[in-house]
């Protein structure tokens, strides 16, 4: 009865397993702007990027400027910013 039971309970969990993840897909930060470009603005801020950090065609730090948002400092790892 116990192993029945312990066969169910893993048949089922991984059922469960298989549904969530096919309704999560990840999507980064910079495509999701809309999300959180107004909690920026009137907020001094500083972005971490390079020159891979693109939206679409547009580098990130260009299109928060274009959004109104106050970029104090720009950090750029290892191969510089731009």
């Amino acid at each position: 009865m116990k192993k029945i039971f312990f066969i169910l309970l893993l048949l089922i969990s991984g059922l469960q397993h298989k549904v969530v993840t096919a309704q999560i897909k990840a999507v980064p930060g910079a495509f999701n702007t809309s999300a959180y470009v107004e909690e920026l603005k009137n907020k001094r801020v500083a972005v971490f990027a390079n020159q891979t950090s693109m939206v679409e065609d547009q580098h990130l730090v260009d299109l928060l400027l274009k959004n109104g948002v106050n970029i104090k400092k720009i950090f750029g790892p290892e191969h510089g910013f731009r």
